[in-house]
């Protein structure tokens, strides 16, 4: 079975029996989920590898999820429209939260006023060029 195969099938054996628990108790759910992919083949290390790795999965999405609060003195460079226009790049996940950020302070840092079109061409110097229509 491939690598991948084995992640999806333990996943799948937590998530059904995190779904019908017998028992609140986690160290009872953790031994039955442990006993169920034992009889499916399943070694020790095999589990414990998959289960990382499942572990490291979900915390890198919680990690993705942040909220961001921006203070006034961030935008006062950005004119409405580039203000949104910018947001609605990170927010469709055009830009990631790191090149947000690096926007963020290029702007602020050159004390220049930002209409759309000078975000655009910010954005278009560093490679991101993507067409947006903003509602």
């Amino acid at each position: 079975m491939k690598k991948e195969e084995k992640f999806l099938e333990v996943l799948s054996e937590v998530i059904n029996t995190m779904l019908n628990p017998f028992d609140q108790d986690i160290e009872k759910l953790e031994k039955l989920i442990v006993e169920k992919l034992i009889k499916k083949g399943y070694s020790l290390h095999e589990i414990n590898d998959i289960l990382d790795e499942i572990f490291k999965t979900i915390n890198k999405e919680k990690n993705r999820a942040v909220f961001r609060m921006l203070s006034p003195f961030e935008l006062e460079n950005l004119s409405d429209s580039a203000r949104d226009y910018l947001l609605n790049l990170k927010n469709k996940m055009i830009i990631s939260e790191e090149e947000f950020e690096n926007i963020l302070d290029e702007i602020n840092f050159s004390y220049y006023f930002f209409e759309l079109e000078d975000l655009k061409n910010l954005l278009s110097l560093k490679g991101i060029s993507e067409n947006i229509t903003i509602n």
